[in-house]
């Protein structure tokens, strides 16, 4: 089975790539920027779905572990699908 993990992003570095010795970190991303990595879509679930260490929207999240309800409380769920709507609303 598939896990789900649950991620509470903060602020931290966009990227960070390493040149031999020489590190260069990208640019600063605040906490309520997340992207979904399969399909780039705004990810505004919090907490954060996290299959492999890939951030999930719910239709993504949906194609990757088809039965991830079984994975979460009844209330998460709620609470997910309510901040989805709440974020479609104010696009």
């Amino acid at each position: 089975m598939t896990t789900i993990t649950l991620w509470e992003p903060e602020e931290r570095p966009a990227y960070i790539l390493y040149y031999g010795d020489v590190e260069v970190v990208g640019p600063t991303l605040a906490a309520d920027e997340v992207v979904c990595d399969m399909c780039l879509s705004d990810l505004p679930l919090r907490p954060v779905p996290v299959v492999d260490g890939d951030a999930l929207c719910l239709e993504c999240l949906t194609k990757v572990v088809p039965d991830w309800q079984s994975q979460v409380t009844p209330l998460l769920e709620l609470i997910w699908r309510t901040q989805i709507s709440e974020f479609q609303a104010s696009e």
